[in-house]
């Protein structure tokens, strides 16, 4: 039972900093469409840097031990496209529609910026949407980080401390920029309820990663269910994330702040991981 619990805790220690991040948002704050806009814009780059920067280079990098360089590259490849692809295709089951998409300036369109336009119509429809499409990537991003987490504790508890930590100092601010978009039009409550959902997926996945694999899986299983989810985080992230925050907030500002979120998934990797 130890063997289990301790693993369980310490990778929801890491889960619940989202909650902390969350927590910290101000109700006022998540009425601001532009600011929501500016937060799905650096979650944007924040995703795009785990799922190329962190999930299919570790997949490829297991793969190309396992298999070579030329099969061990194809094989995690191939399941990130899936990735993408089941992602497309549950679009495509239930689909749902980008109203601004084509839009011309007309009654209820205002000019933000040249070239760009706000349906104010549909803004909130589209942060809505991309809110719970970031809420749907990190659930199945923390499930896979809780595996290795929790069974990195079950095997050194000492260095699985230090892993739970690193993840939390990164779950602060993703869960403060999860909660803008989630708490827009909505509560501050919602927001802090939908956080704590997804930190709760952490230890979910320590569970589960202890209970079937052990303390240790098989780095191919890991390696290649890494590059699978990291199509989907990239799919979402175009899909969803990205047109909300162009709509709402302007190219400009979302281009800036998804490089922005890049550049601190990048640095905070490298002081922490």
């Amino acid at each position: 039972m130890q063997t289990i619990l301790m693993p369980v805790l310490v990778t929801a220690f890491a889960g619940l900093a989202t909650v902390l991040g969350a927590s910290l948002v101000f109700a006022r704050f998540s009425q601001k469409s532009k600011l929501v806009a500016s937060s799905l814009a650096f979650a944007t780059g924040v995703m795009l840097c785990i799922a190329l920067g962190e999930l299919l280079p570790e997949g490829v990098e297991i793969g190309a031990e396992t298999w070579g360089n030329v099969l061990g590259t194809l094989v995690p490849v191939g399941l990130f496209a899936l990735g993408a692809l089941l992602s497309w295709v549950l679009d495509i089951m239930f689909p749902h529609e980008h109203e601004h998409e084509n839009s011309e300036c007309s009654e209820g369109v205002v000019h933000e910026e040249p070239g760009h336009f706000i349906d104010t119509e549909f803004e909130r429809h589209d942060i809505d949407r991309a809110g719970k499409g970031m809420v749907l990537a990190l659930m199945l991003h923390n499930v896979v980080e809780g595996m290795a987490t929790g069974m990195t504790a079950a095997g050194n508890l000492r260095l699985g401390l230090g892993m739970a930590l690193a993840i939390a100092l990164h779950n602060i601010p993703i869960g403060a920029t999860l909660a803008l978009p989630v708490g827009y039009g909505g509560s501050k409550a919602t927001a802090i309820w939908t956080a704590l959902l997804v930190g709760l997926t952490q230890p979910l996945g320590a569970l589960v990663g202890v209970l079937f694999f052990g303390v240790s899986a098989s780095p191919v299983v890991m390696g290649m269910l890494t590059s699978f989810v990291a199509g989907i985080l990239v799919f979402i992230s175009f899909d969803e994330l990205w047109p909300a925050a162009q709509h709402s907030g302007g190219r400009a500002r979302s281009i800036l702040m998804l490089l922005i979120g890049i550049c601190f998934m990048l640095v905070t990797e490298r002081m922490f991981g």
